[in-house]
C-alpha cells in the first residue's frame, strides 16, 4: 500500500542519514545535526524511534555541544538531551557508568531545564531496589551531595529528595554502609566550616530521614549524621546557622524515636534551657519555639518540658513585667502548642496566676497580643488530645467572670487582626455542644452569625460559615433551646453558603 511503502521510504532515510548526522555532532558547526535529532524527537514515530535509541548509545557525543560557546547549539543540545530523557532507554541509561559523564555535566550546566529534567530521571530511577542500587554502582550519589550546592532552591529540593529515597530505601542503607568513603565524605565535608550551606542540606536529607521511618533513624543515628545536629546544636554560635541545627533536631526529635533519642542526649536539656533564657530575645525566641513545637505533640513530649525545667521557663516570660514584644508573643505561641495536651493544660491551670494572664490577653492586651492569644487559645479548643470533660473546665476558666461578654465583643471590632482572632477562637469553641448552645444563647448571635453584611473580609466570612456548619451538628439541641426559628437560620445560612450578600438579619440592631 502506499502507507506501507511511505513508511518503508521514511526509515531508510532515517537510516541513510543516522550515521552522517551521528559524526555531524563532531562536526565544527553540529546545528543541521542536533536539529535533525531534535525534530525526531519532538515528534517520535515507528520510523524515528531506532534514530533516537541510536542517539542515546551516544549520548556523550553531545557534551562538546553543551559545552559551546554558540549559545544556539547550547540551547538545541539541552532540548534534545531533554527530550531523550522521555524514552525509556535514556532512563535506563541514566543510571550506567558510561552514562555518569553526561549526569555530571547536566547537572554543572546553567541551565536549568537540563538540571531539572537529570535530577527527575534520577528520581524515577530510584523508585525500585535495582535502581537504588545502580544509582551507586554509577558512582552518582556523590553529583546528588554536589547538586544540593544548586543556586536554585528547586534544584537543591529536588536532589534531597533523592537521597531520602535512597536512605529510606532498604537497598539504599546497605549500600551506603558498604560504601564507606561515601560517609567519610560526609563526614570530611560536615567538619569543613566553610560549607555550611552545603552541610545543613546535607543533614536535612538525614533528618528529614529520620521523621517517618523508625528503621531509617536508626540507620541515621548509626552512621553519626543525628549527632552531628546535636554537637552543632551544643556549641554553634553563629545565630542563623544555630536556628537551622534547632529545626533540624525539632524534626529529629519529631521522629516516634524522637524522645528516647533526646534522653540519651542530657547534655542538651540544659542547652535548650540556655538558649530560652538568652539575653538575646532573638536567639531566646528560637529556644522558646522549640519548647512549643516539641511539647506539643503529646503527654510524654509535654512531661518532657515540664521536667526540664523548660515550660517553667515559658511561664516565666508570660508573667515577666517587661519582655520583649517578639520574645513575648513566642511564648504565647509555646503556651497554645504545649496547652495542646492534658499534661500540659493542666499543668498551666495548676499555676492560677499564668493561666489567668494567658486567658486575660485575648481581652486585656494590645492588639497584637490580643489576637495571638485569641489564635493560640482556639489551638488548645482545637485539641483531639483533650477529654470533652477537659475542654469544659478550661472553658470556664479561660471564660470566667467578664470575659465571656469581653470576649463576645471583640467579634464586632474594627481592627481585622483581633476580629479574625475571635473568629477562629469561636470556630474552636463551636465544634463544642456545651459551647455551641451557649453561643446560640447569647442574644443576637445567630442574627450576627447568619447575616453575611456584617462581615467584610473573605477569612471572617468564612469562619463565620464555619462556625454555622460546626454549630448546625447541635441544631436539634439548638432548637430545643432558643426555638426553630432562631435555630432555621443556621440551616439557611447553610443553605445559601458564605458569600450570599442577599440575606439581611432580622435583628438589625446588632449590626450596629
Amino acid at each position: 500500500s502506499t502507507q506501507s511503502t511511505w513508511g518503508h521510504f521514511l526509515r531508510v532515510y532515517f537510516f541513510s542519514t543516522m550515521h552522517e548526522h551521528l559524526d555531524g555532532l563532531s562536526a565544527s558547526n553540529p546545528l543541521p545535526s542536533l536539529q535533525f535529532y531534535l525534530k525526531c524527537g519532538l515528534s517520535p514515530n515507528p520510523e524515528t524511534r531506532p534514530v533516537l535509541e541510536e542517539l542515546v548509545t551516544n549520548i556523550h557525543l553531545l557534551l562538546p555541544c553543551l559545552a559551546s560557546n554558540d549559545a544556539e547549539v547550547t540551547s538545541l543540545a539541552v532540548d534534545l538531551i531533554v527530550s531523550l530523557l522521555q524514552l525509556e532507554s535514556a532512563r535506563q541509561l541514566v543510571l550506567s557508568s558510561t552514562f555518569h559523564p553526561t549526569v555530571e555535566q547536566s547537572l554543572q550546566h546553567p541551565s536549568l531545564k537540563l538540571r531539572r529534567a537529570i535530577l527527575t530521571t534520577l528520581a524515577h530511577c530510584v523508585e525500585t531496589e535495582e535502581g537504588v542500587v545502580a544509582m551507586f554502582r554509577a558512582n552518582n550519589v556523590a553529583l546528588l551531595i554536589r547538586a544540593l550546592e544548586d543556586p536554585e532552591l528547586g534544584i537543591v529540593q529536588l536532589a534531597q529528595s533523592v537521597v531520602v529515597k535512597l536512605i529510606h530505601s532498604p537497598a539504599g542503607r546497605q549500600e551506603f554502609t558498604a560504601a564507606t568513603h561515601l560517609l567519610q565524605q560526609f563526614k570530611d565535608l560536615l567538619a569543613n566550616t566553610t560549607s555550611t550551606s552545603l552541610a545543613l542540606r546535607l543533614l536535612d536529607c538525614f533528618a528529614d530521614s529520620a521523621l517517618t521511618d523508625t528503621v531509617a533513624f536508626r540507620f541515621c543515628e548509626g552512621a553519626g549524621m543525628l549527632d552531628v545536629v546535636v554537637q552543632e546544636v551544643l556549641t554553634n554560635t553563629d545565630l542563623l546557622a544555630l536556628l537551622n541545627y534547632l529545626q533540624l533536631l525539632l524534626k529529629i526529635t519529631s521522629s516516634p524515636l524522637g524522645i528516647e533519642f533526646l534522653h540519651h542526649r542530657p547534655a542538651l536539656f540544659p542547652r535548650i534551657l540556655a538558649l530560652a533564657s538568652d539575653p538575646d530575645p532573638t536567639l531566646a525566641c528560637f529556644g522558646v519555639k522549640f519548647i512549643g513545637n516539641l511539647g506539643h505533640r503529646g503527654n510524654q513530649d509535654a512531661e518532657v518540658t515540664i521536667q526540664q525545667g523548660w515550660y517553667a521557663r515559658v511561664i516565666q516570660l508570660l508573667l515577666a513585667p517587661e519582655c520583649p514584644k517578639e520574645l513575648f508573643e513566642a511564648s504565647i505561641e509555646a503556651l497554645g502548642l504545649l496547652c495542646s495536651t492534658p499534661i500540659g493544660l493542666s499543668h498551666l491551670v495548676a499555676h492560677s496566676e499564668a493561666s489567668e494572664r494567658f486567658a486575660g490577653l485575648m481581652v486585656h492586651a494590645n492588639r497584637e497580643v490580643q489576637a495571638s492569644a485569641m489564635h493560640w487559645l482556639a489551638a488548645t479548643f482545637e485539641s483531639k488530645l483533650h477529654s470533652e470533660e477537659d475542654i469544659k473546665l478550661w472553658f470556664d476558666h479561660v471564660f470566667a467572670g467578664n470575659r465571656w461578654s469581653d470576649f463576645l465583643s471583640t467579634r464586632r471590632q474594627y481592627i481585622v487582626p483581633v476580629r479574625m482572632g475571635a473568629l477562629h477562637l469561636l470556630h474552636a469553641l463551636a465544634a463544642h455542644r456545651f459551647a455551641a448552645l451557649r453561643l446560640a444563647q447569647v442574644q443576637g448571635f445567630l442574627d450576627w452569625l447568619a447575616n453575611p453584611l456584617i462581615e467584610s473580609e473573605k477569612e471572617g466570612l468564612e469562619y463565620k460559615f464555619g462556625i454555622a456548619q460546626k454549630m448546625h451538628v447541635f441544631v436539634d439541641d439548638i432548637a430545643t433551646v432558643v426555638g426553630s426559628d432562631q435555630a432555621a437560620q443556621l440551616r439557611i445560612f447553610l443553605k445559601d453558603g458564605p458569600f450570599a450578600k442577599g440575606r439581611v438579619s432580622t435583628v438589625m440592631s446588632d449590626v450596629q
